[in-house]
């Protein structure tokens, strides 16, 4: 972040010292009218001011508008949020049909909200009535009708997207765009943003109404179903629930599932660029300060980029509580199907080690070039990192492995105890350079030693690792956790550094 503001500070003043050195060589004062001056001087000026003065800015002159233009479509017009409801929906149609900003639209972002059609001066509350008429959706024979149905119908305003109107116009929109010669990033999502919410249309739809809930599966289904109508090509997949729905429950995490996997998999060669994004409650570990974590998984095929955020490595697929598990099942039905050169794993659990070393990074042995290991918990016997790293270091093509905060969970005598290989208080341990393979392999076997150290005699004891002391110390932060801290050493080989 603070690169990329010192970036941004850097351009800003190139662009202002160029609009100086033009003033200066055309003669132009304060008193120069704004219609006046050239295009590209007021295209300087667009450029360098704040967003919220940009619309402003457009008011100016007719000259002023035009300069300001490119940029105030690709910040207002590139990603749209738009909810399912007729003023939303055809608000984007002709967004998208606008000769000059239509082919800025890159992203089209559904928000799965369906409101009721009471209204009550209570505050607003999430709806989460059992009945789930997403079902509807999957049904394969006509359901029968009970008063459970009946009531249902008579709460949710649905009409616009049962009636078939809402992916109608959705198709127009995405015609409109492959009018353009353009690809689409194509989501679904809460569509919240620091705590508000940027979807246009929601506030009109709700109209004060207190009662809603989530269709994340419908939502996104009809939307890729419009899309693949009007034939236009999808670069980029995107789900992120960050707010009220992820309070959803399991019957619907199933199906936004179900629609997620299946578009992925029916879709060999495209998108090979996905954002699965999820914020889910942390409440189960009472110790943790933090009430919520993102899980997520981000892949950019054009890169060979893959991260992943909070999740966990098993051969287990997991039964979704919310939409807990979705980042970490869709992780993997679709690791045999990338292409990675570049590994981010951080804050994630590893419960199994051969699966990690098979599925998630055997896939790609010869193409991994960089890898990032942080905040990673190993789970399983045998409880040691030796494995996994004897894997990266067999890696032909490895050029660069960066280990942070690598930790490995043992239970002893019913206490829980954690083997810190880089605690996160230390530097970083980064491996490059010729030497890269022999410094993995020491430090596998330095994490299976100190594994076998714990397992012997929780105490105070050192042993060498290239010629230097790796040492063990105990602490007890609450009643519940026990750990051994493993200090490593600077590897001070060629080409390796800390």
């Amino acid at each position: 972040m603070k690169n990329g503001l010192e970036e941004d500070l850097i351009e800003s003043k190139k662009s202002l010292n160029r609009l100086q050195t033009f003033i200066n060589r055309k003669s132009l004062t304060v008193a120069t009218a704004i219609k006046d001056l050239p295009s590209e001087v007021l295209e300087m000026i667009a450029n360098n001011l704040d967003l919220k003065d940009l619309a402003p800015c457009r008011l100016v002159s007719k000259s002023m508008s035009e300069a300001a233009n490119n940029r105030f479509a690709k910040v207002f017009f590139s990603r749209r949020f738009h909810v399912a409801s007729s003023y939303s929906v055809k608000a984007l149609v002709d967004i998208t049909a606008h000769p000059f900003f239509g082919k800025h639209v890159t992203a089209v972002i559904m928000d799965g909200v369906r409101m009721t059609k009471h209204r009550s001066r209570g505050g607003p509350t999430l709806w989460t009535d059992p009945y789930d008429e997403e079902e509807e959706m999957y049904n394969t024979t006509p359901a029968l009708r009970d008063d459970s149905e009946e009531e249902s119908a008579s709460i949710l305003d649905n009409a616009f997207v049962r009636s078939g109107q809402c992916q109608s116009l959705l198709q127009k929109v995405f015609e409109n765009i492959k009018g353009y010669g353009n690809s689409v990033e194509v989501g679904v999502g809460d569509c919240k943003y620091d705590n508000g919410v940027r979807s246009f249309g929601r506030k009109a739809l709700l109209n004060h109404k207190v009662l809603y809930t989530y269709f994340m599966a419908e939502t996104l289904g009809l939307t890729l179903a419009a899309a693949e109508a009007a034939k236009c090509p999808i670069q980029k997949l995107c789900v992120e629930i960050q707010g009220e729905a992820r309070q959803d429950y399991r019957q619907k995490s199933v199906r936004l599932e179900k629609v997620v996997s299946e578009f992925l998999m029916q879709n060999i060669s495209s998108p090979n660029k996905f954002t699965i994004s999820v914020i889910t409650d942390n409440s189960d570990w009472f110790w943790n300060e933090q009430d919520t974590k993102q899980c997520l998984i981000k892949y950019d095929g054009d890169e060979g980029l893959l991260e992943v955020m909070n999740n966990r490595f098993s051969r287990e697929k997991h039964s979704l509580c919310g939409h807990a598990y979705l980042v970490e099942n869709i992780t993997r039905l679709c690791l045999p199907k990338m292409t990675i050169a570049r590994l981010r794993v951080q804050d994630s659990d590893v419960h199994s080690s051969p699966y990690f070393i098979t599925d998630v990074l055997g896939n790609s042995i010869k193409t991994l070039t960089d890898i990032r290991l942080e905040g990673v918990t190993l789970r399983d016997s045998p409880r040691s990192w030796k494995l996994i790293m004897e894997s990266l270091a067999s890696m032909p093509s490895l050029q660069k492995c960066l280990l942070h905060s690598l930790l490995t969970a043992v239970v002893i005598n019913r206490k829980y105890w954690q083997l810190v290989s880089f605690p996160e208080d230390e530097e970083a341990c980064l491996l490059e350079g010729a030497n890269i393979s022999d410094n993995l392999q020491e430090i596998g076997r330095a994490s299976a030693q100190g594994k076998e150290d714990l397992l012997k005699d929780i105490q105070e004891q050192s042993v060498d690792l290239l010629g230097q002391e790796l040492l063990l110390m105990r602490f007890e932060p609450t009643a519940y956790v026990h750990g051994i801290k493993i200090i490593v050493p600077n590897i001070q080989t060629q080409g390796s550094e800390v």
